[in-house]
């Protein structure tokens, strides 16, 4: 009697362990590869809310020195306000028309490009004609056409101006 050894099973075998190694290894690599692009995402945007917290709020405390307006380059501290949430007229226009937006940037102390703005009710608040102020040519209805930040942060803050409660928003990108 003559025994016949088939070797055509034994190699499809190997084929089927090499085959799960690779894709065992691909499964590893793509997971690995995605987690990691995660975290960059999670850091860009806890950068982004930290940078629009830091503006928000200086610009909702008087400042320092609180007189900052007669010395603005001396001042470490830019805020809009008397210290108690009521707008001051005076340091927004300061903010908003004597410093440039790389000073403002530079006195926050951040990175990230912003834009902020007021409104009373929902609608667009002007304040001693000073509607907004931040990166030159940006408003809160052209941000996405102009820029297309890809992570875009908004934060809002209440004020109080001539007796009414408004709305102070920040957009960073």
């Amino acid at each position: 009697m003559v025994l016949f050894i088939s070797t055509k099973s034994q190699i499809l075998e190997l084929d089927l362990i090499i085959a799960v190694i690779l894709f065992i290894a691909a499964a590893f690599l793509f997971y690995t590869y995605s987690s990691n692009l995660t975290d960059l995402q999670d850091d860009k945007t806890d950068l982004l809310l930290e940078n629009a917290e830091i503006i928000s709020n200086h610009l909702v405390s008087a400042g320092y020195p609180s007189n900052w307006t007669e010395d603005p380059g001396n001042a470490i501290y830019i805020g809009i306000t008397d210290g108690n949430k009521r707008v001051d007229s005076d340091k927004l226009i300061h903010a908003a028309e004597v410093l440039n937006y790389q000073q403002l940037k530079w006195r926050f102390g951040v990175s990230s490009d912003f834009y902020v703005f007021f409104e009373y009710k929902n609608n667009p608040l002007t304040i001693d004609t000073i509607h907004g102020f931040g990166k030159p040519g940006i408003n809160e209805t052209n941000i996405n056409q102009i820029e297309d930040p890809k992570d875009l942060i908004k934060i809002q803050r209440l004020l109080f101006y001539d007796s009414k409660i408004i709305n102070m928003g920040v957009y960073v990108w």
